[in-house]
């Protein structure tokens, strides 16, 4: 795989899922000798200190990108003409939009651009509803899955992702790739000093983005049915609801914000609760899995082929079906070894070892239907 040159799309390095993926991707690729390109509208972003450790990142610039700075969708059109350039220019054999914001982004660009190389969108979220009243960002996601069979492969991050994507555009081309989630230092992250006192007493954990997707909500209602301290890491719109919630019911509810590695905190929770309303495949369960903690999730996309029978599945917003589920897994808990097996199968090293096996057969592989 040497001499292969791979350019991964993101809107920037905030602490989303998918960006931790990405960068992690992306590490791990470099590391197996692959010519790896970060592209980005912005630099600015939680994980932003994780940038040093890549070979190269191209921020990639427009005279509209200040004013627009509040607004990600519209930055993410804005790039279009400098990532069009940009790919005449380098000619990477694999362009990646690595997140489903960027899928338009790429779409537009690569065609601009006269088809440079070999196009990939990686599918990293739910595709088709759960928008909860956001309808310019439903219909771009709606438009771009209609154009996803001009893509060379469509990267779906679950078995669940990639029936969406077969049901709503039947001629995509599509394969589901492993989650780069654990790496080599998980132990020792793990055993971090502990980071807040509340550790040293149960407690319920919740990891992810403060936004309506995570229905958070719902997890401190099953705190309160549980009489239990509840402390979500992440942060997000949704805060002072969460706050105000929380005192309402009376659950002690610690929000300590974005949290640059979430190991030490999962590792010491009495179980882990996912209550998403919809997802691709959480990394933030993979991660709980692999510190051996108990976890409940709802029945969100991608989620159960994670579980895989080592939790109870709920449904979504059910709040009493979530705390008998909590309850029963604190009463009888999976074997942790079982656990953190399943988390091994989403390894970093096999992620990308995945990851360039594709991008190298599409380098390899003659021009497209679509572009040639």
């Amino acid at each position: 795989m040497m001499g292969l040159r791979v350019a991964l799309l993101m809107h920037s390095p905030s602490g989303g899922g998918a960006q931790r993926r990405t960068l992690d991707l992306a590490e791990a690729l470099a590391r197996q000798g692959v010519a790896v390109t970060l592209l980005l509208a912005s630099a600015e972003g939680a994980l932003a200190g994780r940038l040093a450790r890549l070979p190269e990142v191209v921020v990639l610039r427009s005279p509209l990108l200040r004013p627009l700075r509040d607004h990600r969708m519209a930055q993410c059109a804005a790039i279009i003409p400098a990532l069009a350039c940009w790919l005449r220019r380098r000619r990477p054999q694999v362009l990646m939009a690595a997140a489903n914001h960027v899928h338009l982004t790429a779409l537009a660009a690569h065609a601009l651009a006269g088809a440079p190389g070999k196009l990939v969108l990686r599918a990293s979220n739910h595709l088709a509803g759960g928008g909860r009243g956001r309808p310019l960002r439903d219909a771009a996601k709606r438009l771009s899955v209609r154009l996803y069979a001009r893509a060379d492969r469509v990267a779906a991050v679950s078995a669940e992702i990639a029936a969406q994507v077969r049901r709503l555009c039947p001629a995509a081309r599509v394969e589901v790739m492993p989650n780069p989630v654990v790496d080599a230092g998980f132990d020792a992250r793990m055993a971090a000093p502990t980071p807040h006192s509340w550790l040293a007493g149960p407690v319920l954990m919740g990891c992810g983005r403060l936004e309506p997707q995570k229905d958070f909500a719902t997890l401190v209602r099953t705190a309160a049915r549980l009489d239990m301290r509840l402390v979500i890491l992440g942060e997000g719109s949704e805060r002072q609801r969460l706050e105000t919630l929380a005192a309402e019911l009376g659950v002690p509810l610690l929000l300590p914000g974005f949290i640059a590695d979430p190991l030490p905190w999962l590792a010491r929770s009495a179980a882990f609760v996912l209550s998403s309303a919809w997802e691709g495949m959480p990394g933030a369960l993979i991660e709980a899995m692999a510190c051996g903690r108990p976890c409940v999730a709802t029945r969100a996309p991608g989620v159960a082929e994670i579980l895989a029978g080592l939790g109870p599945l709920v449904p979504v917003g059910d709040d009493a079906a979530m705390a008998r589920a909590v309850a029963a897994a604190l009463a009888t808990p999976p074997p942790p070894e079982a656990l953190r097996r399943r988390a091994a199968a989403f390894s970093v090293e096999a992620g990308a070892r995945a990851y360039a096996a594709l991008f190298n057969a599409l380098a390899c592989a003659g021009p497209s239907p679509t572009t040639g």
